[in-house]
């Protein structure tokens, strides 16, 4: 989001109160993909921020 008005309203719904970065979204990949992960399956990961922690999460509350 470029708006930071928009970004923030985005942010203050996140329970860490802001967005990940490429980096940290990249990281839950690699080691996923790393033999640290062999033993996970049957997994869903919420990479999030804390998001899904709270049911308004299914709410819409984007301003678009």
């Amino acid at each position: 989001v470029d708006d930071p008005v928009k970004k923030a309203e985005v942010e203050k719904h996140i329970p860490m109160r802001r967005a990940a970065t490429a980096e940290e979204m990249a990281a839950v990949s690699v080691f996923l993909c790393s033999d640290e992960a062999a033993y996970v399956t049957g997994q869903t990961l919420f990479v999030d921020g804390g998001l899904t922690l709270y049911p308004s999460f299914e709410t819409a509350w984007s301003s678009e």
